[in-house]
């Protein structure tokens, strides 16, 4: 089965950066990883119906 998107993807809305994810974890008091942040991040952009595999 292949991930596809839960919704469309809007072109206004960006990908989530890997640093924003990190810091938003961090000030929730969530120690991550480049690693876990930039799969949180994957998992944001498909969510948000962004293309696979993050930033262009």
């Amino acid at each position: 089965m292949q991930d596809q998107p839960l919704a469309p993807s809007d072109p206004a809305v960006a990908p989530p950066d890997e640093a924003a994810v990190r810091a938003l974890l961090a000030s929730q008091g969530i120690a991550a990883s480049e690693r876990e942040a930039r799969a949180v991040a994957r998992a944001l952009a498909r969510l948000a119906g962004a293309a696979p595999g993050g930033s262009a």
